[in-house]
């Protein structure tokens, strides 16, 4: 997979170190913005990307470029996944996939049309736990509660206080702790009990109206989920699932997940953990190229529908915002 990078931000450092584990991926060139230059020629001498350029135009027709990584801000996912797609182009649009679900369901059924790969980059669906989880899920009975809590105060946090909007404080940006953070625990949620009957929000909001951090409940008749998330405070992280014949819990960030205990009534308790050493980012690239290179639509199309119902229950939450 030859890879074609739109964006400069904090997402694509991490991206390019998780390539870098992907074999069969090379970055050749960088997009950014004309005001980012210097930021993206650093980028591009740090992890020995070929080139950069400073139209998007121009990187969508580049005959080197088989696919584009989409690391921008919220509100510009789709069209720029749009463009690449009618380019001829696979896409890689980071979480969340879409601001709403009318976008992604368009971005799908032209990544069908065009026979094209089209990804969501949500980390967490592709590492060993997280699929580890999905498992066992099924051997502890009748799932009754999901809780699923990301809270980390954000680096620019002050700076959002001083009156410094930065794109993921901005509404304006489909900013916020909901498609922010507590995107990672819908993943899960979602794909544990699938769309739920009801879904509504509860927010704490700053001073330009964004969603700070904030409290996402789904109720399933004889389930619930409740999912919060929080950009303005730090605590502790976790995903927990509990069922008639069984739990498990996953302590620590909910994008990175490394230590997975399961419990069970007269069993004890077992432990799994991530030792591979990747990246957090590291999965969802090898699988990526894994994908593309044996030419398997079907598993990357599967994927899309889940990121769908995950966009479904988004649609629901932000019509609160």
């Amino acid at each position: 997979m030859r890879l074609g990078i739109a964006g400069s931000g904090m997402i694509v450092e991490d991206g390019l170190r998780a390539i870098s584990e992907a074999k069969g991926v090379t970055a050749v060139a960088i997009c950014a913005r004309e005001k980012s230059r210097d930021r993206a020629e650093a980028l591009a001498a740090r992890h020995g990307v070929g080139s950069t350029v400073y139209d998007y135009d121009e990187l969508l027709g580049r005959a080197d470029v088989d696919a584009v990584y989409i690391a921008l801000v919220n509100d510009l996912h789709y069209d720029y996944a749009k463009r690449a797609l009618e380019a001829g182009k696979h896409a890689i649009v980071e979480k969340p996939f879409t601001v709403t679900l009318a976008e992604a369901e368009a971005l799908v059924a032209l990544a069908r049309s065009r026979g094209l790969f089209l990804f969501e980059a949500a980390p967490t669906v592709h590492m060993p736990l997280f699929r580890s989880i999905v498992e066992r899920a099924a051997g502890i009975g009748r799932i009754g509660l999901v809780q699923c809590s990301y809270c980390q105060r954000s680096s620019r946090y002050d700076r959002y206080l001083a009156g410094d909007v930065a794109p993921a404080f901005d509404p304006a940006h489909a900013g916020g702790a909901l498609r922010d953070l507590n995107v990672y625990n819908l993943h899960l949620a979602v794909r544990l009990l699938g769309l739920p009957n009801t879904a509504s929000y509860s927010a704490r909001r700053g001073w330009n109206g964004v969603d700070t951090s904030g409290s996402a409940l789904l109720g399933y008749g004889g389930a619930s989920a409740t999912c919060v998330a929080a950009k303005d405070a730090d605590g502790p992280g976790f995903s927990l699932v509990i069922g008639e014949s069984g739990w498990i819990r996953a302590d620590g960030s909910p994008n990175a997940l490394s230590r997975v205990e399961y419990g069970a009534p007269g069993l004890g308790i077992a432990e799994l953990r991530d030792d591979s050493g990747l990246p957090r980012l590291a999965h969802e690239w090898i699988a990526f190229e894994r994908m593309m290179r044996e030419g398997r639509l079907d598993e990357c199309y599967d994927l899309l529908e889940h990121s769908l119902r995950v966009m479904k229950v988004l649609d629901s939450l932000s019509r609160g915002l």
